[in-house]
């Protein structure tokens, strides 16, 4: 009779299914970046500039609202915002433009 484990597993059942793991873990391939550093872009654009720019927006609207002095700020950070995606969505080409021109 085979032996459990606390939660009713066969230890000979979840013994296969850790090597069942490690293979695949080592087997499938992981999926390659287009351009090297793509998903650490990808990973600054949703976790890093992105929360920071709409947080940036909504001050600089807010001190327009008290101040108009402010309202020329608050277009310029959203042109600098817009402009910070636009490269970081566009990454590869721009890598790819950078290197083909001998820069």
């Amino acid at each position: 009779m085979a032996t459990t484990d606390r939660f009713g597993w066969a230890k000979s059942g979840r013994t296969a299914a850790y090597l069942y793991a490690a293979a695949m873990w080592w087997l499938v391939p992981a999926p390659a970046a287009a351009v090297m550093g793509a998903s650490i872009v990808t990973f600054v654009q949703t976790n890093i500039v992105g929360p920071l720019a709409v947080l940036m927006i909504l001050i600089t609207i807010g001190a327009a609202l008290f101040k108009p002095e402010f309202a020329k700020t608050a277009g310029y950070v959203a042109i600098v915002t817009a402009v910070l995606f636009l490269l970081m969505t566009q990454y590869g080409n721009v890598v790819s433009a950078l290197s083909g021109s001998g820069l």
